[in-house]
């Protein structure tokens, strides 16, 4: 009985098989497809998703709180008092969970005195810095600079894309872009602390929770969004009463 010769892939040996032969089921018996890949549930995707999310809603909120002050500049006081109450508890928040000593609390706290009183000597000049150029220039600049953050941005997920450096300072050059089309310095004050809280000091605490809880940014999607849209309808009713009442202000007179 003849003994039925195996193929082998190999050249250096001469083979009972055709040269077109190239071993049928045994030439892809070895073949792997899809190594790397990494398969997510629809709640991680979901989670992965509202990392994003939660950088437009800081973008939209800023949005929101310019137009504000830029039609409402007397509500500056009120914006400020409530950054103060909102930042307090947060980094409350993010000082338990690193466990900051008391150097290291002493430390920021200097940086943040520091950053009051330069930030409030050189407003003037960041207000001013653009006021050349015209709003509609203004405003599509800002645009471009946020749009370029997305990409840049540091979503607590490894890439090579990211820079967490290149994001914030597009994010703020953003933010100085619109200050200029702001009249008064307390104004545009406040609109460059609250940039640095949501562009800056934001992203640390938000990938600290996220570290955390790997849930958390649907959590905070899930909270922030609605209070996003309320504040923009409650700004919005704000305004248009002002708009009636300065009508009818010049109907008096």
């Amino acid at each position: 009985m003849e003994r039925r010769t195996n193929w082998r892939k190999v050249l250096y040996e001469r083979q009972p098989f055709p040269d077109n032969y190239s071993g049928g089921k045994e030439f892809l018996k070895e073949l792997r497809t899809n190594v790397s890949l990494v398969k997510y549930s629809f709640l991680e995707a979901a989670c992965g998703a509202c990392r994003v999310v939660l950088h437009e809603e800081a973008i939209v909120i800023y949005a929101l709180v310019f137009n504000w002050m830029r039609d409402l500049p007397t509500a500056t006081p009120y914006v400020f008092s409530s950054l103060l109450v909102i930042i307090v508890p947060f980094y409350a928040t993010y000082a338990s969970l690193v466990h900051i000593q008391w150097p290291t609390f002493y430390d920021h706290l200097l940086t943040l005195f520091t950053l009051i009183f330069y930030g409030y000597a050189f407003t003037p000049i960041i207000r001013t810095l653009t006021d050349t150029i015209s709003t509609d220039t203004i405003y599509a600049m800002s645009a471009a600079l946020f749009t370029l953050s997305f990409i840049f941005h540091d979503y607590a997920m490894s890439a090579s894309l990211v820079s967490t450096i290149l994001s914030v300072n597009l994010s703020l050059a953003a933010s100085i872009c619109l200050v200029s089309r702001i009249k008064s310095d307390e104004t545009a004050f406040t609109l460059l602390a609250i940039s640095m809280a949501l562009f800056s000091y934001w992203p640390i605490v938000r990938n600290e929770l996220i570290f955390r809880c790997p849930l958390s940014p649907l959590l905070m999607v899930i909270v922030i969004c609605p209070l996003t849209h309320n504040s923009w309808a409650v700004g919005r009713s704000v305004l248009r009463r002002k708009i009636h009442l300065n009508v009818d202000i010049h109907k008096r007179l």
